[in-house]
């Protein structure tokens, strides 16, 4: 039995009827290709693959006369991604032009043809910047973060678009490396990961079509937070801080976007790293993230910085570096160096209380345990944990 026989059988109702509105939305915008991708997936669900399979092979060829060459992409990588074994003979031709237009879009010379302009810009120069805005901008169109920034904006960073695809398996960028690009995703399945307190792997989130990452280093110009690997072939569209900052000055709607998502992001990322924070159910964080007070301290500066003091404070580091010390005979002595996404509180010992400062600039939340005392009276290991990680902090002298 070969791979496109190998259907499924007694699809559900709720299968069937999901193809059917899926293929009237194609019907009304037949180069629909977020539409298509979709149509597939339900069409494999409801076990007709081979025609999901003549489905995209149909579409790529269009979309490629049409000049939108990043949406033939995705639809040849998913026609591949179904038939590896090019069962269909439009598998064939999906593998070949998929080759040539990856090829074509990372050396940034999509196969347009045409004379030159004498003293100006080539015809030629013309029709590659309008094929790669006619192919990008349906993929815009999907992404959120630009559904209210003006189209005359977002002409203006076409040409500064990078395209890249991927195989499964493969690292886009790993945690701690510089970077400051936005990455857009078109296609595929991205797995987000970062380190933990104790420097375990976690996952964070996976990412789809529409889906941004990498606003953490784009706002904070910090390196990157967490780790991007392909769980599928993917494509996407990178585009690098220096060339999008004008269109943020320019655009409040992007600007308020982006600081948003970084703001849930960082909220969400510092408590799920978080030893004690991360074991806490979903419900949990999300109550603890919206009492968090965001605030910043500059390197050099004491955290608080009035001085006051509360048990019922505790902070979590989301950007920076914090230096815990005490006075032992009249001398400061470091006990330990906090990073993200590390918690500290207002401790005391027998030499007096331990002092935090910050060594580079950081971003930091604010928590009052006060405030969230009843919901985390519900379990009782967060205090043990609380507890037994500053006792322990105290203990553990700093590293060589």
């Amino acid at each position: 039995m070969g791979f496109l026989d190998r259907l499924g059988f007694g699809a559900s109702a709720e299968a069937k009827k999901r193809v059917e509105d899926l293929q009237k939305r194609l019907k009304t915008n037949p180069t629909n290709v977020a539409c298509a991708l979709s149509l597939a997936d339900a069409m494999v669900d409801a076990g007709t693959l081979k025609g999901a399979v003549k489905l995209l092979n149909q579409l790529g060829p269009t979309l490629q006369q049409n000049g939108q060459f990043l949406a033939a992409i995705a639809v040849y990588k998913k026609s591949v991604a179904l038939d590896p074994k090019a069962e269909d003979p439009g598998t064939k031709v999906a593998q070949r032009e998929l080759k040539r237009l990856e090829t074509a879009a990372q050396t940034q010379s999509l196969p347009v043809v045409g004379p030159k302009r004498p003293g100006g810009v080539s015809a030629e120069d013309t029709a590659k910047i309008q094929q790669k805005r006619d192919s990008i901008h349906p993929v815009l169109q999907s992404i959120p973060l630009f559904k209210d920034v003006p189209i005359h904006l977002v002409d203006q960073l076409i040409e500064k678009f990078h395209i890249k695809t991927f195989d499964a398996g493969e690292t886009i960028f790993k945690e701690g490396a510089p970077g400051s690009s936005l990455i857009f995703v078109v296609s595929g399945e991205l797995a987000v990961t970062g380190s933990g307190e104790k420097g375990e792997e976690i996952h964070l989130r996976t990412l789809n079509p529409g889906d941004v990452a990498g606003e953490m280093s784009f706002i904070s110009s910090l390196p990157r937070s967490a780790s991007i690997k392909t769980k599928a072939p993917s494509a996407i569209l990178e585009l690098e801080r220096r060339a999008v900052d004008p269109l943020v000055a320019k655009s409040p709607a992007l600007k308020e976007a982006l600081n948003t998502l970084y703001r849930e992001r960082v909220l969400y990322d510092v408590l799920v790293r978080s030893v004690i924070f991360g074991s806490l159910p979903q419900e949990a964080r999300d109550e603890i993230a919206g009492r968090l007070v965001s605030t910043t301290a500059e390197a050099g500066s004491h955290i608080p910085k009035d001085g006051s003091s509360s048990q019922d404070l505790l902070y979590l580091i989301a950007s920076g570096l914090v230096r815990l010390t005490v006075i032992q005979a009249g001398k400061e002595v470091e006990k330990a160096i906090l990073y993200p996404p590390s918690f500290f509180g207002q401790m005391e010992t027998t030499d007096g209380p331990v002092m935090a400062t910050a060594v580079t600039d950081c971003e930091l939340f604010l928590l009052n345990l006060a405030d969230v005392a009843g919901l985390l009276q519900k379990y009782p290991r967060f205090w043990t944990a609380l507890a037994e990680m500053q006792i322990e902090r105290l203990k553990t002298k700093p590293k060589a």
